[in-house]
């Protein structure tokens, strides 16, 4: 009778860890279910993380270039309000100097040649020079 008890509590074992081994794969298979979805739902997520990343990132390099060419034609702006005026050319000290000459009695083209401007900017100063100090 003691064989008999014996497998009858060697069967109820078994059986209970049969079962234990069961739920704990059913458990393991549940959890590698669950990992999956949740590794699907990250990349997902991931993919429109990242185009949106893209999307963001394209609206700062417009920026950028707007910002780049406006420095650009403001750098253009100051060399050019930086530029020395034109051999020939007509400025303030220039046009002082000029009238200086005039009012001491030179020429036009004597002064022109003089200054390096011009023959006709010369007796366009003259002349007007002569208009104004006529009023």
């Amino acid at each position: 009778m003691s064989n008999a008890i014996n497998d009858a509590i060697n069967d109820r074992v078994m059986l209970g860890i049969a079962a234990a081994v069961a739920v704990g794969l059913f458990v393991t298979l549940l959890s590698v279910i669950w990992q999956w979805r949740e590794r699907t739902v990250r990349r997902r997520e991931v993919g429109a993380l990242r185009k949106s990343f893209e999307k963001e990132q394209m609206v700062c390099i417009e920026m950028f270039s707007d910002v780049h060419r406006t420095i650009a034609t403001l750098e253009e702006g100051v060399g050019s309000l930086r530029a020395a005026p034109k051999a020939g050319g007509l400025n303030r000290s220039t046009r002082a100097q000029a009238m200086q000459l005039l009012r001491a009695g030179h020429s036009a083209d004597a002064a022109a040649s003089s200054l390096g401007i011009g023959r006709r900017e010369m007796r366009l100063l003259e002349r007007v020079s002569q208009t104004l100090c006529a009023r």
